[in-house]
């Protein structure tokens, strides 16, 4: 599975929201059109951030 088109991206990048809001954690997530990445974030602070 790639995300090499913007719709996947987007499809991705809400996944990784709904991670992060489903386990109550920040997450840090990419998506370059080869590698799909979501980590958890190393902030105490209850925020997500995304990269794009």
């Amino acid at each position: 599975m790639s995300a090499d088109t913007p719709e996947l991206v987007d499809l991705f990048q809400g996944v990784a929201r709904r991670v992060g809001e489903t386990l109550h954690r920040p997450v840090i997530s990419y998506a370059n059109g080869r590698y799909m990445v979501i980590t958890f974030s190393d902030d105490k602070e209850p925020h997500l951030q995304d990269a794009g």
